[in-house]
């Protein structure tokens, strides 16, 4: 305390300068490490209802983890549609080798997907062989409506964790087993619930 007493004006405003510096010191630190943390891009945004819809981020990262998994697998070359809960396309990704005809289908496939609320395998399962005439008028109705529609394994609906359609993802280019495998797989890359929930090949990584 003696020495408080004794201190000069000058040292005081001296050591009051040096607090000001280190507390200024220490909210720019925070600040520089609040920008450079970047969170990870959302899966879903909310619409004004509350009910929850596909982003362009996590549509991206499906059609990407799907080709990646052909490519890992050695699949053929494949092509990949995400469209949303509409059936609007967000993402379309497409291997260089694909024939003209094999996007074409991976729409399609979402589009079935989609339009009816269940996979296009279930689809195929559904109406194959025996009400194939009501498969056929199905289609028939969906592309007169400008509304692609494919009834071939590779076309996936997706929901959120709570059960929400949020959207489809269709895959066409390789064996139609290998196509709904790439499609859960890349479903499965963003956390989504896929139908069908699993592969009929080797359990999705």
């Amino acid at each position: 305390m003696a020495h408080e007493a004794t201190m000069r004006p000058w040292d005081r405003r001296k050591g009051t300068r040096r607090s000001l510096l280190r507390a200024v010191a220490a909210c720019t630190a925070l600040v520089v490490a609040a920008l450079a943390y970047a969170p990870p891009p959302m899966v879903f945004s909310l619409f004004r209802s509350g009910a929850q819809e596909l982003t362009l981020e996590a549509a991206d990262a499906m059609a990407s983890a799907s080709l990646a998994e052909a490519k890992a697998r050695k699949f053929g070359e494949i092509s990949v549609f995400v469209v949303d809960a509409t059936g609007r396309v967000l993402v379309s990704k497409t291997m260089l080798g694909c024939p003209r005809l094999i996007p074409s289908l991976a729409h399609a496939k979402a589009g079935a997907a989609i339009g009816t609320h269940s996979s296009s395998r279930a689809l195929k399962d559904k109406y194959v062989p025996e009400r194939t005439p009501q498969l056929v008028a199905m289609t028939n109705i969906a592309n007169a409506n400008n509304q692609p529609f494919c009834a071939v394994p590779g076309g996936v609906l997706v929901r959120d964790r709570s059960g929400n359609v949020v959207g489809a993802i269709g895959v066409s280019g390789a064996a139609a087993d290998e196509d709904e495998h790439c499609a859960i797989a890349g479903a499965r890359a963003v956390g989504l619930v896929t139908e069908p929930a699993e592969s009929v090949l080797k359990k999705v990584r």
